[in-house]
């Protein structure tokens, strides 16, 4: 009878040592990667920090609407705004306007304002309202917004809520309360001061 050598052999020392090698080489980049990720979290809520999504806000407001002339309509949620004054007038034209308003389900401030090519196709939407008429000109936005009129800016991203509320004295003007887990700020949204000639 023949006895077959080797069959049943254990696991030599140097197969145990590069298995421990191994194993130790993954653990460490699974802790590794874990760490990262966990640091990763805490950098994004330490970012969405209401102050600086405020002050973002009022950056981002500046650069896509440098002409920004009053607030014409406000509501908790949203306000009208007039964005400039392409034709000189004391009444305000549909491609003047815009709405700012938050967004719950995606958590962004937007500015919504007419697409000019819709606008272009379609000139009888282009009509002009008076102080009295800022109701019609809200239905007419809200229309638009259906129809996909609209286009949205990103003026604030991240947050939890903002609230629109009048500045006192300032019927020009707004105050947006910014929200981010339980912390808020506030900062003024107003007209840019005409600046003195020098001489």
């Amino acid at each position: 009878m023949t006895v077959q050598h080797g069959a049943n052999r254990g696991f030599t020392l140097v197969e145990v040592m590069f298995a421990t090698l191994l194993l130790t080489v993954v653990g460490a980049a699974i802790a590794t990667f874990l760490g990262t990720m966990a640091s990763g979290s805490e950098a994004r809520r330490s970012i969405s920090d209401p102050a600086l999504e405020s002050a973002l806000a009022l950056r981002r407001f500046r650069s896509v609407a440098p002409e920004f002339r009053c607030v014409l309509r406000l509501t908790p949620d949203a306000a009208i705004v007039w964005l400039s004054d392409l034709v000189p007038s004391r009444s305000t034209h549909t491609s003047e306007a815009g709405v700012l308003r938050f967004d719950e389900t995606e958590r962004v401030l937007l500015l919504e304002t007419i697409d000019t090519a819709f606008l272009d196709r379609n000139r009888q939407l282009e009509r002009e309202y008076l102080v009295e008429q800022y109701p019609q000109l809200t239905n007419q936005l809200d229309s638009l917004r259906s129809s996909g009129a609209l286009t949205a800016s990103v003026i604030a991203e991240g947050i939890d809520s903002v609230d629109f509320s009048p500045e006192p004295g300032r019927p020009d003007s707004m105050r947006l309360t910014f929200t981010v887990d339980d912390y808020s700020t506030t900062v003024l949204l107003s007209p840019a001061q005409p600046e003195e000639p020098i001489g």
